[in-house]
């Protein structure tokens, strides 16, 4: 017998486990009956006593200690699972009692970049949102800037570097490669064109542990005062069976837990690994530009007010110079930004243009 079969009309619940508990029902099955509510609620909640089984779906903590809710897996982290239905199904709300202030809906887009981050969100397939927000989304960074792909056998670019903008619109250090040119992003606040891994798919997901349920038999009921030597002997093998098939589960529970600690062992140095070294390599091709808003370049000895323009170095490469009244012909070829402050360092810091 389960706990959801109990009656909520307490006049109905005159039986538990085929043991009667009506009037008039010896006195000794008042006692079973305590015995029969323990052993109930301890199947209810789990033989390790972590979570409670509805209808093939657990919720509470499991025995590492993570919540899971809507889900028998032991994921190794917490984990709310409901089947919704598609695109825009509610998943979850917060509510301050008056209005709903969080909340999550089914969807089935693209993951975004599968580079490490706090949060992850997929998108809507159908609209392609991921998030609708009532008010501002503040950031503490200075700037908007999008991925850019490097030029092959261009060189890395440190933050604040005037790059120049070859044909192909790949990012180039030589000069005479570049059509136009940029600066490399320090503290972008937002940061589009973050697509340079879509190739290499999502992150492998860990193996989850997954810890066998208790089917065997419960412990024997208490023989009675005057019980027979066959009753004895009963008692005393079922009582045996109880504790075989008990120390069985706890080996099979230790034998999953091995088994998950060598498939995590396995997964961290396999699969995981190999894509960490994927998405490292694919990283190194691509740099943050800066489009727009205010960001520090590697030009010192300017003023404010004045222009950032890009020039040849002595080796062919892109340095910056800072221009007062640059014609017009410069302004629009090779103006990178326009000096605002003096950075302590000496750095100019300037409005992208």
């Amino acid at each position: 017998m389960t706990i959801s079969a109990y009656s909520t009309t307490a006049a109905s619940n005159t039986s538990i486990n085929s043991l009667s508990i009506a009037e008039g029902c010896p006195p000794g099955n008042l006692n079973n009956m305590g015995r029969e509510i323990m052993a109930d609620l301890a199947n209810f909640y789990g033989v390790a006593g972590s979570k409670f089984v509805v209808s093939g779906r657990a919720t509470g903590i499991e025995s590492s200690g993570y919540l899971v809710a809507g889900t028998t897996g032991n994921p190794g982290y917490h984990r709310l699972v409901h089947s919704a239905g598609g695109n825009g199904t509610t998943i979850a709300t917060i509510s301050d009692g008056s209005s709903e202030v969080f909340n999550v809906y089914s969807a089935s887009g693209s993951t975004g970049n599968a580079a490490g981050a706090t949060v992850n969100l997929r998108a809507n397939s159908v609209t392609s949102r991921s998030i609708n927000a009532g008010g501002t989304v503040n950031a503490s960074g200075a700037d908007y800037a999008e991925y850019m792909t490097r030029a092959p056998g261009a060189p890395s670019f440190a933050k604040g570097d005037i790059i120049g903008v070859d044909a192909n619109g790949h990012l180039t250090g030589t000069y005479s490669e570049a059509h136009s040119f940029v600066i490399k992003s320090t503290d972008p606040a937002y940061v589009g064109g973050d697509s340079w891994a879509d190739h290499i798919g999502d992150r492998p997901a860990p193996p989850e542990l997954v810890l066998p349920e208790y089917d065997g038999p419960y412990a024997p009921q208490p023989l009675p005062p005057k019980a027979t030597p066959q009753q004895v002997a009963a008692h005393a093998s079922a009582q045996a069976d109880y504790q075989r098939a008990v120390a069985a589960h706890e080996a099979a529970i230790d034998a999953a837990k091995s088994a998950h600690a060598a498939a995590i062992e396995a997964y961290t140095a396999g699969p995981l690994a190999e894509f960490e070294a994927a998405l490292e390599a694919a990283r190194q091709t691509v740099d943050r530009i800066a489009f727009s808003g205010q960001v520090p370049v590697n030009v010192r000895g300017a003023l404010p007010g004045q222009y950032i323009l890009a020039r040849p170095s002595e080796d062919g490469g892109i340095i910056g110079e800072a221009v007062s009244n640059p014609d017009a012909s410069d302004l629009h070829s090779r103006a990178v930004g326009k000096v605002w402050k003096v950075l302590p360092d000496g750095r100019a810091w300037v409005k992208v243009l």
